[in-house]
């Protein structure tokens, strides 16, 4: 405890939330700082946080069921259901596997779509429209190269091939059934204050509110990084993978 308080102090980081499983299943979980900096209110089990790439897991997940249910293969290509958006774009022979894993070798480019104070610069459309059109850095399959693009053509997949938008697939096939009732792929109603404030260290690390990520099931990066949930939930999903 006191050597995670210093990394917050540290880092500039006013709150987290932190959850472990030991080799006996045993968990354990601990809060600290703030939520809410300026109200002094602390998180808890059930404060909603921004989960950024750990939505990375969820949307693999996603694939996986739609593996099982015999609707998609690791290995088809994307174009295969993306041929409206990819026609005649190189970049559509990419796999689902390759996408999934980082090995396409497409560049990153993540500031083509996120502006200063979080402010999304694409449509979800557009940001279909960048991934046809980025550059490759490296050749495919040959090196491990981060790109949110490639997750978000993979949700545009899963989109495709369920015949639901992302967030409804996920609410039907993992949420609800395992009991997630507070993780989402939508904007935190404005009513609950249970949900974390975004902020940015500064120089002195004094942390600064900033508005918090808009990106969300409607939005660019949607199933790169548009998911919401708390630490309960989370415990209750990443036990089932394990």
């Amino acid at each position: 405890q006191p050597l995670i308080r210093q990394i917050c102090q540290d880092s500039g980081t006013p709150g987290l939330a932190i959850g472990i499983f030991d080799q006996n299943g045993t968990v354990t979980d601990s809060y600290h700082g703030y939520r809410d900096v300026s109200m002094k209110l602390a998180p808890n089990p059930d404060t909603v946080f921004n989960l950024g790439s750990m939505c990375k897991g969820f949307t693999a997940l996603a694939v996986a069921c739609l593996v099982s249910d015999g609707k998609l293969n690791w290995d088809d290509r994307i174009d295969v259901y993306l041929h409206e958006e990819l026609r005649g774009m190189p970049n559509g022979k990419f796999t689902i596997r390759e996408l999934l894993s980082h090995r396409a070798g497409l560049c990153r480019s993540d500031a083509l779509f996120i502006g200063s104070n979080n402010d999304l610069l694409l449509t979800k459309a557009q940001g279909t429209d960048i991934f046809a059109s980025l550059d490759a850095s490296r050749p495919p399959r040959q090196d491990f190269i981060y790109n949110n693009f490639g997750y978000h053509a993979v949700g545009r997949v899963i989109e495709q091939a369920s015949s639901m938008n992302y967030g409804e697939f996920l609410s039907k096939r993992i949420f609800k059934p395992l009991g997630m009732k507070r993780t989402s792929t939508e904007l935190p109603p404005t009513w609950d204050d249970n949900v974390a404030k975004a902020y940015v260290p500064y120089h002195n690390l004094e942390p600064r509110q900033v508005p918090a990520p808009r990106i969300s099931d409607d939005t660019v990066g949607f199933s790169a990084g548009g998911i919401r949930s708390c630490m309960r939930d989370l415990l209750i999903f990443y036990s089932v993978l394990l």
